[in-house]
């Protein structure tokens, strides 16, 4: 069983060194210009996100779990029939979205003549798909 708690607290604390390593980078190369000062501003934006979700979500398990009837809800949300499966085909349609927005990107790179960035963009949509065939296999093994 997955233990959420764990990853709550992992997303902050990852989005915690993040941030600070992209302080530290932009302190530490003040003079750092392109895909560098890129790389530095990304880490802060990111840790900064993750920093936010990974509290928020931290937060509020620590209150549910003060409260024994929304405890109680939230344990018949999660276990829901209906809802789990809500949440399965939202996973899936947002797979899909994500999947479609990559290959938007990899096209523009491409008309844009960045090799770098469609590189990156097809290896994005490569690790995208190999994920979900692995998945899919892992899933139909389990079931």
């Amino acid at each position: 069983m997955i233990n959420r708690d764990r990853i709550r607290q992992a997303i902050f604390y990852i989005g915690v060194a993040a941030f600070i390593s992209g302080i530290a980078g932009n302190l530490l190369v003040p003079d750092a210009t392109g895909t560098l000062r890129t790389l530095f501003t990304a880490l802060c934006g990111f840790g900064a996100g993750f920093t936010i979700v990974g509290a928020v979500a931290w937060a509020w398990m620590g209150l549910v779990k003060r409260d024994p009837v929304a405890a109680k809800q939230l344990q018949i949300d999660e276990t829901d029939e209906r809802k789990v499966r809500v949440r399965e085909k939202a996973g899936f349609t947002s797979w899909w979205i994500s999947l479609i927005t990559l290959g938007v990107l990899l096209f523009v790179f491409v008309v844009l003549g960045n090799p770098l960035a469609y590189g990156l963009a097809f290896a994005a949509l490569v690790i995208h798909r190999v994920g979900y065939s692995l998945c899919l296999r892992h899933y139909n093994k389990q079931l």
